[in-house]
C-alpha cells in the first residue's frame, strides 16, 4: 500500500485531436454523468524532460482549480508524476475533500483550504521541477492511478493525464480501470497527422480495453480550448 499525503478535501466517446486541433468523432461506450456526483480525481503529470508542456500543463490546471474546477461534491485528489521510474517514486500526493456543507451561503472553509494546499503544491513544482535521469515509466505511472481510484470511495473516477504518451520503460503490465473517465492533454502532434492518428487509436484502444467508460485524447492546440473535467 502506497504511503499517501492525505490531508481535509478532494480534489472520457472517444474524441481524436488532429494536427490542427480538430476533433473527430470515435468509437466509445456511452456516457452518464451526474451533474452533483462525487467524483475521485486522478491527475497523471509528465515530469520528464522529454516532454516540452510541463509548465504550461501546470498553469492550465491550477487555472481550472482557481476557477471552480473542484467541487464540494467531489471525493478525492491526486497528483502523480511520470518520472523515468515510477511504482511509488515519487509516492502520490493526495487530497481528500471534507464531508461538510457551507453554512449560510459561504464556502467551505476546509474546501477552501485544502484547495489552496493543491496551488500551492503546483507553484512549488513550477518554481521547482524534478531533475530526473532520461527515460518515461507511462506505464508504472498508470499502474498507481489504477491502485488509487481502486481505493477511493464510491463516485465517478476521473483520470486526466497530461503526457506525450511516450513510454521508454515498457513494463508487461495489464491493467483496469474500470468505468473510468479517461482525458489526455498536451498530446504533441509527433510530426504528422498519420503517426498521430496511430497514436491516438493505439491508447484509445488501450484505455477501452482497459475498461475506461470513455477516453478523448487532444494534442495541445485543442488542450487549450477544453475543461479537463467536462
Amino acid at each position: 500500500m502506497k504511503s499517501l499525503l492525505t490531508l481535509t478535501l478532494i480534489l472520457p466517446i472517444l474524441l481524436t485531436a488532429n494536427g490542427c486541433g480538430q476533433l473527430t468523432q470515435s468509437k466509445a461506450k456511452a456516457l452518464d454523468i451526474e451533474p452533483n456526483s462525487p467524483r475521485n480525481i486522478v491527475i497523471v503529470l509528465d515530469a520528464t524532460r522529454s516532454w516540452p508542456f510541463w509548465s504550461e500543463a501546470i498553469e492550465r490546471i491550477k487555472r481550472e482549480i482557481a476557477m471552480g474546477g473542484l467541487k464540494e461534491t467531489d471525493a478525492s485528489l491526486t497528483l502523480i508524476l511520470i518520472t523515468n521510474r515510477n511504482f511509488r517514486l515519487p509516492a502520490p500526493i493526495a487530497e481528500k475533500i471534507p464531508i461538510s456543507k457551507a453554512k449560510n451561503g459561504e464556502m467551505n472553509i476546509d474546501f477552501l483550504r485544502v484547495r489552496n494546499r493543491i496551488l500551492a503544491k503546483l507553484d512549488e513544482l513550477t518554481v521547482h521541477p524534478p531533475n530526473l535521469p532520461a527515460g518515461t515509466d507511462l506505464l508504472g505511472a498508470l499502474y498507481e492511478a489504477q491502485d488509487v481510484l481502486k481505493d477511493c470511495e464510491a463516485g465517478e473516477e476521473w483520470l486526466l493525464i497530461f503526457s506525450d504518451l511516450g513510454d521508454t520503460v515498457g513494463r508487461e503490465i495489464e491493467l483496469n480501470f474500470d468505468g473510468a473517465i479517461v482525458r489526455c492533454f498536451y498530446v504533441p502532434p509527433q510530426g504528422n497527422i498519420t503517426r498521430f492518428e496511430k497514436l491516438v487509436k493505439d491508447w484509445s484502444d488501450r484505455f477501452l480495453n482497459w475498461q475506461a467508460s470513455s477516453v478523448q485524447i487532444y494534442n495541445p492546440t485543442a488542450s487549450r480550448r477544453h475543461r479537463l473535467l467536462e
